[in-house]
């Protein structure tokens, strides 16, 4: 239960002076007009009950630095001006309601969250956070996280609107992003992300349109996952390096990876290029379906001659399993795609390929005990 205001207010004072309560009551909490209250601080009345305050910056200023909090919003607020704080640790209950930081943010040594049904966006042209831990729902223009800070977006970030934004985590950071990044059309070289000494994961699409188009930035060990897609410019897909001394990949530029799996792997290994090298770009690989027809060998050793034993539906890209058999260890009897006569890659029983396949695929395998099958 939060404080309300009793009238006569003269009355209540003259009450509380007697009893000793006036220095430990906020005067927000016996202002006249308690309906009017946007949101309260839980359980900090003298007996416990939560206090209510007029306006968000109110509150605010009645938190103690470097300790919990919860903020319960009563009604929407849109702040709207530029809202910096350090040193808080806070937890906004959004109750179903939406808090919306318009005109940006600097948080410093803080901790952001919320809970409950709602709304917590960070709008405006900046976001910058240093050394905090920070949730919100939703981001609509650039992002700044540095010194170490982890954050959390649960939904998209849209830089539509603002020109020269990004995405940029840097100094030991960590973003995790759990909707789309989606740049808007712009001409210069402002990458949609950039990764710097930090770790960066999307679980949804990075999209950067416009007649450059750069899409991701990386350097001094920066390591980015894309769970979704990545759509760029192919001469600026992905970077590596500082501005002006970089190398570019194009989006056929990734190399077979066992640390991740199912992912394409971009990075770069060389020394031309400052800051460039032992950062890594991971983007979820695109399952591609084809059929996949079984051959048994015949009997003279002449696979022009093997004969169809059947056919089984593929994924291009992740592998199947050929019913626990081993592949020929004759190179030219692994895999083939009479078609386009390009020759695949068998290993421990799976097929993987490098690239969307089209039309059926040749394969000619071994059981167990090495009888052609």
């Amino acid at each position: 239960m939060k404080t309300k205001a009793r009238k006569p207010l003269a009355l209540l004072l003259a009450v509380m002076m007697a009893f000793g309560l006036m220095a430990a009551m906020p005067l927000c909490a016996i202002a006249d007009g308690a309906e009017d209250y946007v949101c309260e601080i839980i359980g900090t009345g003298p007996g416990g009950e939560n206090v209510g305050y007029e306006t968000l910056d109110a509150a605010f200023a009645a938190l103690v630095n470097n300790t919990p909090a919860t903020i319960k919003l009563l009604e929407d607020i849109t702040h709207s001006k530029f809202w910096q704080v350090n040193n808080k640790i806070v937890t906004f209950d959004l109750n179903g309601k939406d808090l919306v930081f318009d005109v940006g943010i600097s948080a410093w040594d803080c901790s952001i969250d919320y809970v409950n049904e709602g709304n917590l966006k960070l709008c405006g042209s900046t976001g910058s956070l240093l050394n905090s831990t920070c949730v919100f729902t939703y981001v609509w223009g650039d992002l700044n996280c540095s010194n170490s800070s982890n954050v959390t977006v649960n939904g998209d970030i849209d830089l539509s609107d603002h020109y020269t934004s990004y995405v940029r985590v840097s100094g030991g950071g960590m973003l995790t992003v759990n909707g789309t990044i989606t740049a808007p059309s712009r001409d210069i070289d402002c990458p949609a992300v950039l990764c710097d000494h930090s770790e960066i994961i999307i679980n949804g699409d990075v999209v950067a349109v416009g007649s450059e188009g750069y899409g991701v930035q990386v350097l001094n060990e920066g390591l980015v996952t894309i769970n979704g897609t990545l759509t760029a410019n192919d001469d600026n897909y992905i970077i590596f390096g500082a501005s002006g001394n970089n190398y570019h990949c194009a989006p056929d530029a990734f190399q077979a990876t066992t640390s991740k799996p199912g992912y394409h792997e971009y990075t770069y290994t060389g020394s031309e290029y400052l800051f460039a090298a032992n950062s890594f770009v991971w983007i979820k690989a695109a399952e591609t379906t084809c059929a996949v027809t079984l051959y048994k060998q015949s009997e003279d050793g002449n696979n022009s001659k093997a004969v169809m034993i059947g056919t089984v539906l593929a994924a291009a890209e992740s592998g199947i399993v050929l019913w626990d058999t081993v592949v020929w260890s004759n190179a030219k009897s692994a895999i083939k795609a009479p078609a386009s006569k390009t020759w695949y890659k068998v290993e421990n029983g799976k097929f993987t390929s490098k690239k969307a396949v089209s039309g059926d695929l040749h394969i000619g395998v071994k059981d167990q005990n090495n009888n052609n099958q």
